[in-house]
């Protein structure tokens, strides 16, 4: 995937986000290791990575291409413009 979105978490804040991207058609990914995520993300349609989003591999593996690019609510691939 490439130009989207990385989102850490899929809590309250992390769903509000999630469904206004979805809204506007903005490809996305979720990376959480929280119980019972994987139904909700199947629901919403959304791609999910499971795991800690504070370490290097899983945040390469969702796509950023540097540890830098992220913050632990709300994360941006650097192929994107640079406002969250």
């Amino acid at each position: 995937m490439k130009n989207h979105y990385i989102i850490c978490g899929f809590g309250r804040i992390g769903k509000i986000i999630c469904r206004e991207l979805k809204a506007n058609q903005i490809p996305m990914v979720v990376i959480d290791n929280g119980p019972g995520v994987e139904p909700a993300m199947e629901h919403e349609e959304i791609a999910l990575i499971r795991g800690d989003a504070t370490t290097e591999d899983i945040l390469l593996e969702a796509g950023s291409k540097e540890p830098e690019d992220w913050s632990p609510s709300f994360a941006q691939t650097r192929t994107t413009s640079s406002s969250p």
